[in-house]
């Protein structure tokens, strides 16, 4: 009995060996071509053309077929005729596996692949297919349905492709983004082993390199029941991103992990997605009209933050270094928070030219647009933040921030006209560069400062600017510069409803002899394009004054500012409680310190260059010069 089994399982052996060299002598598949052209052209509309052999490998116990040079051609208004083409296309199976319908694929390689997506001016793409039309036969249904077989289940262990070159054009905008590939390789030993990754090529001529560890082939079968394991290390130009995250498709796409930014270069990866960073600063290009025809710094176009509600994510977040256009970001650590349409970053820290800034951001898209920001920041170094690229600082001191604004509304301008919260400035000691400031302002600097001494760098005692904001409309409650041998005092209000203006600055030589020599200048017109009015009468209204007289209270009803503002507008030394000084803003200086009073020159020594009355500005020329100062500062 046993020797006639042995001799089947022979015969059945050979038999299978013969049918297997018979069929790879005797079939040919390339006489199929054109059988297999028609009917990819009867579920297209399109033309395969099969230009090179196939191959068909049988006589192993890992079959394969390779196709060569074939093309599909493109839709007939694309702009080349091939949609795909490629140079050989090979897929290597196990043989045993079938006979348990089990199709287990060793390996597929695809190489010299060029594959073109595009739309049309209409958005439509060359990916929809017009199959072409026959008469519908129905289908003959089983006349049992448990008697329908489900499909066989498929494994890849293996997928390789090289040289390939992905190119997608929008038909409408004319952008091209190019993806060119040297490698792609998706490994898995099994369908319970994690699928690895690894990618090399180029987006838009910038070089890429992926690597990763992604959830097992069982596990994207099944449709995100449980949350999958994502490792990714990512390289593009110069930023490098490595994130170990975890991803639920179940309801609302989840991620959730970590996300370490080694380098993100914002301005190389807005290049490589065609845009151009800092365009619409370089261009100088003006805002787009409103429905009443004006021109507005905040955009009254819709927001549409229902992008907000497509996703949820939980994310502890650091990056080392972020290459912006103004400045790097650096040691960033931040909670970024999204559900339900709320976006939060809550906290962060971040580094920007050596000064810390920390607070919290929050985004609301659940219904109406609604935006809060808190921000605070010690140490900052003003003259970094402010200098252009290649060109000197204009001052050298530290400043400290604090911002806290609140708001809500369809639009941009619709949030601003409606912010709650406040602004604070604060900087003490510091040394401007009267130097630079010739060069770039040197209208405004002479209105200023017209008879200071000729020094490159020009002392300032503290500044200290102060906003409320209400409903939009933002009230100066302080706006001092105390310099060595002038001062500024500011008041009024900035309506970021209508963003009209409505300020008053006087600046005043220390040098009580030349105190009738300055203007008062109002400031009005819109934030977009300001405009400059001599207002002599500004004091006597009480605008400055008024300003003095908050402040002081603000300081505990002590003599803080009062003393600076006497020193200030009439030259006169007061004294100052030594509780004014710590009262108010914090420790600032300005809330604390008298201007010293006005001296006349030493006996021997020339008058600081008193001006003769044909030097005496005039109202008009102030304004000129103040209006042309201000560009000056502002020209990049």
């Amino acid at each position: 009995m046993i020797r006639k089994i042995v001799i089947a399982l022979v015969a059945l052996v050979a038999l299978v060996v013969v049918g297997a060299l018979a069929a790879s002598i005797l079939i040919d598949p390339n006489k199929f071509k054109d059988q297999i052209a028609a009917a990819a052209e009867d579920a297209t509309g399109r033309k395969l053309t099969l230009a090179g052999k196939v191959g068909l490998k049988l006589f192993t116990l890992t079959p394969s077929i390779t196709v060569a040079d074939v093309a599909l051609a493109n839709a007939d208004w694309g702009s080349r005729p091939e949609m795909v083409k490629f140079k050989s296309l090979v897929a290597e199976v196990q043989l045993l596996p079938l006979l348990s319908s089990q199709v287990k694929i060793n390996r597929v390689q695809l190489e010299g692949a060029d594959i073109l997506l595009e739309t049309n001016k209409d958005g439509i793409g060359n990916w929809v297919f017009a199959p072409a039309k026959k008469e519908a036969v129905p289908a003959e249904q089983p006349k049992d349905a448990k008697a329908a077989k489900a499909p066989p289940a498929v494994e890849v262990r293996h997928v390789a492709i090289k040289d390939l070159n992905f190119t997608y054009r929008d038909g409408k905008t004319g952008q091209t983004t190019n993806l060119e590939l040297s490698r792609l390789t998706l490994k898995a030993e099994s369908n319970a082993a994690p699928l690895l990754i690894v990618l090399d090529g180029t987006l838009n001529g910038k070089a890429m390199a992926i690597t990763g560890k992604l959830a097992t082939i069982d596990a994207l079968k099944a449709a995100g029941e449980k949350p999958l394991p994502l490792a990714l290390d990512i390289k593009f130009g110069n930023s490098h991103v490595i994130g170990d995250l975890t991803v639920s498709a179940k309801g609302a796409p989840r991620i959730a992990g970590k996300l370490d930014i080694r380098v993100l270069d914002v301005k190389e990866l807005q290049e490589a997605s065609g845009q151009k960073g800092g365009d619409a600063k370089a261009g100088g290009q003006a805002q787009p009209a409103t429905a009443d025809g004006k021109q507005r710094m905040f955009s009254d176009a819709p927001l549409n933050l229902s992008a907000l509600k497509a996703a949820e994510a939980d994310l502890d977040l650091s990056g080392a270094r972020i290459v912006l256009e103004g400045g790097d970001l650096q040691n960033l650590a931040a909670k970024i928070a999204l559900k339900g349409g709320k976006l939060s970053v809550k906290p962060f820290t971040v580094e920007l030219k050596g000064a810390t800034l920390s607070g919290a951001v929050m985004v609301d898209g659940s219904g109406t647009p609604a935006l809060a920001i808190a921000v605070s920041g010690r140490k900052i170094d003003v003259g970094a933040l402010m200098q252009q690229p290649g060109k000197e600082k204009l001052i050298e001191g530290m400043a400290d921030l604090d911002i806290d604004l609140a708001g809500s509304g369809a639009s941009m301008h619709a949030i601003a006209s409606s912010l709650n919260g406040k602004t604070l400035v604060q900087m003490g000691e510091s040394q401007l560069n009267n130097k630079y400031l010739r060069l770039v302002a040197g209208d405004l600097f002479k209105l200023i400062d017209p008879w200071a001494a000729k020094e490159d760098t020009g002392k300032i005692h503290c500044v200290l600017s102060k906003f409320d904001i209400k409903g939009g409309l933002a009230t100066n409650q302080a706006m001092i510069v105390d310099g060595a041998a002038f001062s500024i005092l500011g008041d009024g209000k900035i309506n970021l409803g209508p963003e009209t203006l409505d300020l008053v600055i006087d600046a005043k030589p220390k040098n009580s002899s030349l105190l009738n020599l300055a203007v008062p200048i109002r400031i009005g017109g819109t934030l977009l394009n300001p405009s400059f009015t001599p207002d002599p009468a500004a004091l006597a209204k009480g605008l400055i004054g008024a300003a003095g007289n908050v402040l002081a209270k603000g300081a505990g009803g002590g003599g803080g500012i009062g003393g600076l503002l006497g020193g200030v507008l009439g030259g006169q030394q007061a004294a100052q409680p030594a509780q004014a000084q710590s009262a108010a803003g914090g420790g600032n200086s300005c809330l604390g310190k008298a201007a010293p009073a006005a001296q006349p020159a030493p006996q021997g020594q020339a008058p600081a260059a008193s001006p003769s009355p044909a030097e005496k500005p005039s109202p008009a020329g102030a304004v000129d010069s103040l209006s042309k100062g201000v560009k000056g500062l502002l020209k990049p």
